[in-house]
């Protein structure tokens, strides 16, 4: 849940929803050395098409949040 939606919810009153944390996840360790380490529950393995995930993954996501965020409109004066 959005930040924004949290705090809507707080300020007019409403209950806000639970929490509920995923139960299993992908993990991609980079070992520094052009490798990569992937587990989920209590398998592990590597492999060298698993780096290249790892850098697809995070570089979308630095992309996501820094070159993808929309216009803020930085030239305009601040009220």
């Amino acid at each position: 849940m959005p930040l924004a939606e949290i705090v809507n919810r707080l300020l007019t009153g409403q209950d806000l929803v639970k929490y509920v944390p995923q139960k299993s996840f992908l993990g991609l360790v980079g070992t520094g050395d052009g490798r990569c380490v992937a587990s989920r529950g209590s398998l592990a393995l590597t492999a060298p098409y698993l780096w290249d995930l790892k850098d697809w993954i995070d570089r979308k996501w630095m992309h996501d949040y820094t070159l993808g965020l929309p216009d803020m409109g930085a030239d305009r004066p601040h009220a």
